[in-house]
């Protein structure tokens, strides 16, 4: 079942003169993404991989990774696919990288897009 959630905002004043209201603002939870900031392709089991956690069914991913001059090092559509720190069967640089992550799920019979954009640390 999908649903809207609700996020509350309150705020309160301070000193004497005490304000409060609370901000209603309806967001879209049929689709939760998660991108880490920082992996370790050390073979030791542990983050060795660097992908986005998509909980949802995607009809269409796109998932990119480029070097700080801007050269793609990774490319995946599928969303089981993460990235193991490798560039052309080398290891990379201990270096932050950037990502570009397009996402397309259906949500209450219409097409949901969303496009995430960051960085990644790789840490050796």
């Amino acid at each position: 079942m999908n649903m809207k959630c609700k996020l509350y905002l309150v705020l309160l004043g301070t000193f004497i003169v005490l304000n409060s209201f609370v901000n209603i603002a309806e967001e879209n939870c049929a689709c939760k993404i998660y991108v880490p900031n920082a992996f370790s392709p050390n073979e030791d089991g542990v983050n060795d991989t660097f992908q986005p956690y998509v909980d949802c069914t995607v009809s269409e991913y796109d998932f990119k990774v480029f070097n700080r001059w801007g050269h793609l090092v990774f490319e995946s559509q599928k969303p089981d696919q993460g990235w193991d720190g490798e560039v052309k069967g080398k290891p990379a640089d201990a270096n932050v990288y950037i990502y570009v992550l397009k996402v397309s799920y259906e949500y209450e019979g219409e097409v949901e897009n969303e496009i995430k954009t960051g960085d990644v640390a790789l840490v050796r």
